[in-house]
């Protein structure tokens, strides 16, 4: 009799220890039978709490994962746009000194749906020993090199400019 009646205490006692320390960790306790001691789920308070919490989270950090990613596609925009620069240069130069008329030409390119805009603009210059550069010349010198000047723009990136100097064609009888 002793033997049983000292099971039942402690059961009776591990049951009350369960419950005492999940009642204050306010977590859902489970008694030595295995039935659940707390049903409670989240109230309308928490639930409301958590919203608030998580917005007042993606209020902080959603403008700077945006600003990231547009800021990541930067470089790749810069070196399209130099790729398309460099490529109009390269027309220039194959034309030549001859074929390279004076004015400003316009450019527009669309490459992975961004449309790049620009101009090349061929005029006349001099060289300036001087100076080591070079200037518009003066009139009535004669006109020895023609500068080609290639400026590209996409959103973001600002102002890419490239330029070449095309020297008179010296074998070209016809260069002016």
């Amino acid at each position: 009799m002793l033997i049983r009646s000292w099971n039942v205490i402690r059961k009776w006692f591990q049951e009350i220890a369960v419950y005492h320390y999940y009642r204050q960790s306010r977590s859902i306790a489970i008694n030595a039978t295995g039935k659940l001691m707390s049903e409670r789920g989240m109230t309308i308070v928490e639930t409301i709490m958590v919203v608030i919490v998580s917005g007042m989270l993606l209020a902080v950090f959603l403008p700077t994962f945006l600003t990231s990613i547009n800021e990541g596609t930067k470089p790749e925009k810069y070196a399209t746009a130099l790729y398309v620069a460099q490529e109009e240069i390269e027309k220039k130069r194959g034309a030549g000194y001859t074929n390279a008329s004076n004015g400003t030409d316009s450019i527009s390119v669309t490459i992975k749906g961004r449309t790049y805009t620009g101009s090349v603009v061929t005029e006349n210059v001099e060289y300036s020993g001087d100076s080591k550069s070079f200037n518009t010349p003066a009139s009535g010198l004669p006109i020895m090199y023609k500068r080609v000047t290639v400026t590209m723009t996409c959103n973001n990136i600002g102002n890419i400019s490239l330029w070449t100097i095309l020297p008179k064609d010296f074998y070209d009888t016809n260069a002016n």
